[in-house]
């Protein structure tokens, strides 16, 4: 079976995660609460299931019939910031992948594994690439994100610091009090900023 990643440039997935966010968090209060999205808004069950990112090395998954989320336990319980992010993930495989899941046939954790494996490698990474990308613009949308670096810049700057002429190490560091107030890693921080072009 051919498996085609659809073509979904950035922008185009910054307007899919905006006409999301509008349809079921209207109010859009930060952080956005994806775990009651999932459950109440797209009625979809999260599933812990343990052992699961140890034994397959996968943190969660959608199921073929597109109504559980399954998650790794421990991430679940003990990494809130990548349990979210996980959870956004697999909403992102929902919005856009939903009809290469449905071609996809697995019902254990095991055929889910070998499904994903007879993806082609490009078009599984192109897959990933946008899943990633949506499942960080869901969870920090391009405004509130805007709006918070703006107000840190203009602290830093009655301070005398231009955060914009920051090195590498002291990026990290606002990188990471934003990623507290969008309950998020660094990391999903770093992309959406460097996507955003908010460091230049």
């Amino acid at each position: 079976m051919a498996i085609a990643a659809p073509f979904l440039p950035y922008e185009k997935l910054r307007i899919v995660a905006t006409n999301f966010l509008s349809q079921h968090h209207a109010s859009g209060e930060i952080p956005i609460p994806i775990e009651k999205i999932v459950e109440f808004k797209l009625q979809l069950d999260i599933v812990p299931i343990p052992g699961l990112q140890d034994e397959f090395d996968v943190d969660a998954f959608l199921t073929n019939d597109l109504t559980e989320i399954r998650v790794d336990q421990f991430i679940q319980q003990e990494r809130p910031a990548r349990y979210r992010f996980s959870l956004a993930h697999e909403v992102a495989h929902l919005l856009i992948h939903q009809d290469i899941f449905k071609e996809l046939k697995f019902s254990t954790i095991a055929e889910w594994k070998k499904a994903m494996t007879s993806i082609p490698e490009d078009q599984y990474g192109w897959l990933e690439w946008q899943a990633y990308c949506l499942g960080g613009l869901l969870l920090v949308p391009s405004l509130p994100l805007r709006a918070l670096f703006q107000e840190s810049a203009e602290k830093a700057l009655k301070a005398g610091i231009d955060l914009r002429e920051l090195d590498d190490d002291s990026r990290r560091i606002v990188e990471s009090n934003l990623g507290r107030h969008f309950d998020v890693s660094r990391e999903v921080i770093a992309k959406r900023m460097n996507y955003d072009k908010l460091w230049k």
